[in-house]
């Protein structure tokens, strides 16, 4: 009988021990994009080929308030094509015409590159993701239009060649990269003398401070040549969609759920409150190709 209970004991002492170093894993995993980015690659196959979020062609929080010209577009589209729109342009206009040849990395299943290829009318649009799925839906969808290619690649690693691109676009995707800096030689790599990297996408602070950014930008050879701080109109997009989204998270497995509220950004989530209290950043840069490096 005591080698019963003995034996009980250190099997309940192991099964708590494994329960919550399970729960301490699972929400480093799911609160930390940077640890995340190991299993990034599978999380977006898996998200995309969900079957009812199929629709959901922009996958970025969105910004608010949309435009006249935004506001005629799908309602589960809009603010993230805002979000697109607001990085492309600065005072003096849009930073891409119809001369320019445009790389996305990290163009998901294409929403914004259509809205981009449509408006601008780019001499040529090449989209990079590191999802197949993505890639797949936007061959299938966008395959048609005339000097539109799309490639499974990763983004520290462009199969382009170097001086090659006009203007490299990377919305909310540079967060879940391991090597912050090699993504940034690469772009450097691909781009022409003079050419513009446009990145949009969030930082938490306390894991990547707003400096050690720009030391990256700075030390992979751009120029900063507009810097604006969004965090309150991505917070706006964000309250103004969660009850949409939350109908969008029920429909996902149920064991899933809690981390695609969290992911969605859906009100009352640890997320939303950082959010608002400066915990996250969400920027736009807007920079040009130091040929000196």
């Amino acid at each position: 009988m005591e080698l019963f209970l003995k034996i009980a004991l250190i099997v309940l002492i192991s099964l708590v021990v494994l329960f919550l170093g399970f729960r301490l894993l699972a929400k480093k995993i799911l609160s930390n994009h940077k640890f995340f980015s190991v299993l990034a690659k599978g999380f977006y196959n898996y998200y995309y080929s969900i079957k009812t979020l199929n629709h959901l062609r922009t996958n970025n929080f969105g910004y608010a308030p949309v435009d006249e010209e935004v506001a005629h577009c799908d309602a589960d589209q809009r603010h993230g094509i805002q979000l697109y729109k607001e990085v492309i342009k600065n005072h003096n206009g849009y930073l891409i015409d119809e001369s320019s040849t445009v790389v996305e990395v990290g163009c998901g299943k294409g929403a914004g590159a259509e809205f981009l290829i449509k408006k601008i009318q780019p001499k040529k649009y090449t989209g990079i993701d590191f999802s197949n799925k993505a890639i797949h839906f936007c061959t299938n969808t966008y395959g048609q239009i005339k000097n539109a290619d799309f490639i499974c690649a990763d983004a520290q690693n462009i199969p382009l060649d170097e001086n090659s691109a006009d203007v490299v676009l990377n919305v909310e995707s540079s967060h879940l990269y391991k090597n912050q800096a090699g993504f940034f030689n690469e772009v450097h790599r691909i781009l022409k003398p003079n050419g513009r990297f446009l990145l949009t996408d969030f930082r938490y602070i306390k894991n990547c401070p707003i400096n050690v950014l720009e030391n990256d930008l700075v030390n992979s050879g751009f120029t900063i040549t507009e810097k604006k701080i969004i965090t309150p109109q991505i917070r706006d997009a964000c309250i103004e969609l969660s009850e949409r989204r939350k109908q969008f998270v029920n429909t996902t497995p149920r064991f899933l759920r809690k981390y695609f509220r969290h992911y969605a950004i859906l009100n009352g989530t640890k997320k939303s409150r950082m959010l608002a209290n400066g915990e996250i950043v969400y920027f736009i840069y807007q920079l040009e190709k130091n040929n000196l490096i």
